[in-house]
């Protein structure tokens, strides 16, 4: 995202609260939810955006700093529908300094110090609709069209 001649990184997936503005310098950090997002510079104004947490570094993404023309962007974004995990229900929160993170069958809750991860069931369920303000007959219809995606692949 472009601002005031600035680019700004935009991440709902790692809930950021608000946009990062992205410094094309060796090294920088950035508090999130959960921890710290790292971004190292790398060659050709691409950035390497880790995370850090309890002490341990997991790589997420490389941004690249190269425009892409209109087409091509909807042809990639298209395209990535198609990539594994994405044919399935995934749902993410926050709550109270703890992200719920639902994808599939599967819940996780984590926070700064915790991670509590188990096969879904109603009670996690119901919280997530309840936190989600989500009628539970949309959530019901997406399972049944992850199914359907499912079953056609």
């Amino acid at each position: 995202c472009h601002l005031n001649n600035k680019q700004y990184l935009l991440d709902p997936g790692f809930l950021l609260n608000e946009p990062v503005c992205l410094q094309f310098i060796n090294y920088f950090q950035v508090p999130y939810t959960l921890g710290t997002l790292v971004f190292e510079s790398l060659a050709d104004k691409q950035l390497k955006v880790s995370t850090q947490n309890k002490g341990k570094i997991k790589q997420r993404y490389v941004l690249k700093n190269n425009p892409v023309p209109t087409p091509e962007f909807f042809d990639y974004w298209l395209a990535s529908f198609d990539f594994k995990g994405l044919d399935e229900v995934l749902i993410t929160a926050l709550v109270g300094g703890k992200q719920l993170y639902l994808r599939g069958n599967y819940f996780r809750e984590e926070s700064m110090g915790n991670t509590q991860s188990q096969k879904m069931r109603e009670p996690q369920f119901n919280e997530l609709l309840s936190v989600l303000k989500i009628d539970r007959q949309i959530i019901l219809k997406a399972y049944d069209c992850a199914e359907t995606i499912e079953t056609n692949n």
